[in-house]
């Protein structure tokens, strides 16, 4: 067997055991949670893009999948918010705080872009909320 063949196995064995044979091992936290309304928010956008892929598919090819539109976006947004979560979990105890503040300033410019929208559509405003 050449080496140029062997070369790639013995890299990825390599790397399986630095890493099975790790001496520390960085220590992460679950105390940092999303939001709910940012968990909200991420639940209208995903809603909104299924809904309206589900519309572009029964314009251009007239197949009719509106049965399926509420179950797809709950399945598409709870897996975006526990991919979100696991990523957050990812992150070393002593960076909480930022993270905390990284996901409350997210929360804050997407409350303040709503509010801007219906600051500016006074009509459309007046004609959802009643």
């Amino acid at each position: 067997m050449k080496l140029s063949k062997l070369f790639p196995v013995l890299v990825i064995g390599v790397l399986f055991l630095s890493a099975c044979v790790a001496n520390g091992a960085v220590a992460t936290s679950t105390a940092v949670q999303l939001p709910d309304a940012l968990k909200l928010a991420i639940n209208g956008l995903v809603l909104f893009g299924v809904m309206f892929g589900l519309q572009f598919v029964f314009d251009k090819f007239h197949l009719d999948l509106r049965g399926i539109g509420a179950a797809v976006a709950l399945a598409v947004s709870e897996f975006a918010i526990l991919q979100l979560q696991g990523l957050i979990d990812v992150v070393p105890m002593q960076y909480d705080l930022l993270v905390t503040v990284a996901l409350n300033v997210i929360l804050a410019v997407l409350t303040s872009l709503g509010f801007a929208r219906v600051a500016l559509h006074r009509e459309r405003a007046r004609e959802l909320l009643g």
